[in-house]
């Protein structure tokens, strides 16, 4: 499974991670099924081997001078109206056996056992978070489509370190301002191309605002918004015919996709066959998100 979004985190050279200790406290916090457990609880997370589907159980898989890594979470989710449903039932029995409605401290009890018998009625929702810390450059990525999820898997990493200073991943420029004058100029540079699709906003207006999806950035209709004083929140690029992906003012790099990926995996397990693909991956994100910080800092 490729990555399809690229959160980035970096840390300073005094703060650097070493492979065997950011091992080590991977494996010291694996991840415990809320079924194991014999208290019932909604919601359980922990490190997981990131090849899992590959049957390889390394919890951290180290490659070309990365390490991989992958949070899982467990959590089993309760609608409320269930929950309520079952409370009214509840207060109205105690009603008909006692003569009287029950006390708020009652109400609480019920509702608690309540929600504690639908836990273990209620299948678990798994999901996976795959992330990578590239020991060259100091610097974490997160597979993530919303900084929420990648915030769970920095604070689940904190705590299993005891610290991790970050910043978020920032440049000189104001994005947005930056995006615009690319698309005025119609250059990025490097070897950076135009995707198609831009969403453009107006400041200060929330009505004001444009999305455009399979369209040529170049074309009158864009131009009209930028003559607009609109500026870009979010737009496509392509990287030197081999990936295409959006990046927003946040710096957060989405719809990831590799436009030709060369890597025959004929005859090959499924280990080898994860090796072989993300020896070449991991590489290209290094190397993509090296050239886009150079572009960004212009």
């Amino acid at each position: 499974m490729l990555y399809k979004a690229l959160r980035i985190y970096e840390l300073d050279k005094k703060d650097a991670i070493s492979a065997d200790k950011l091992t080590k406290a991977i494996e010291m916090n694996p991840f415990e099924s809320v079924a194991d457990s014999s208290v019932s609880k909604p919601k359980s997370l922990g490190w997981y081997p990131p090849a899992y589907v590959e049957r390889d159980d390394r919890m951290v898989y180290s490659l070309d001078k990365f390490s991989m890594f992958c949070l899982r979470t467990e959590e089993r989710k309760i609608k409320p109206s269930m929950v309520g449903a079952k409370l009214r039932q509840r207060i109205a029995k105690h009603a008909q056996s006692f003569g009287e409605s029950p006390q708020s401290k009652q109400i609480k009890e019920y509702q608690e056992e309540i929600e504690a018998q639908l836990l273990r009625q209620v299948p678990p929702e798994d999901s996976f978070i795959h992330a990578a810390y590239d020991h060259i450059h100091n610097r974490i990525i997160v597979d993530a489509s919303s900084s929420g999820k990648a915030e769970e898997v920095l604070a689940f990493l904190r705590k299993s370190l005891g610290s991790l200073p970050l910043d978020v991943w920032h440049c000189k420029n104001a994005p947005g301002t930056l995006f615009t004058s690319w698309l005025r100029e119609e250059h990025i540079g490097g070897r950076f191309d135009f995707g198609d699709e831009v969403v453009l906003k107006a400041p200060g207006e929330k009505e004001s605002k444009a999305t455009l999806v399979k369209h040529d950035l170049l074309c009158d209709e864009v131009s009209t918004h930028l003559d607009s004083d609109k500026l870009v929140q979010k737009m496509g690029i392509s990287y030197d015919g081999i990936l295409s992906f959006c990046i927003d003012v946040d710096l957060a790099i989405t719809k990831l996709t590799f436009m030709e990926l060369n890597v025959d995996l004929k005859d090959t397990s499924p280990i080898e066959a994860f090796d072989m693909t993300y020896s070449i991956v991991l590489p290209q994100y290094r190397v993509l998100i090296n050239e886009l910080m150079v572009e960004l800092d212009k």
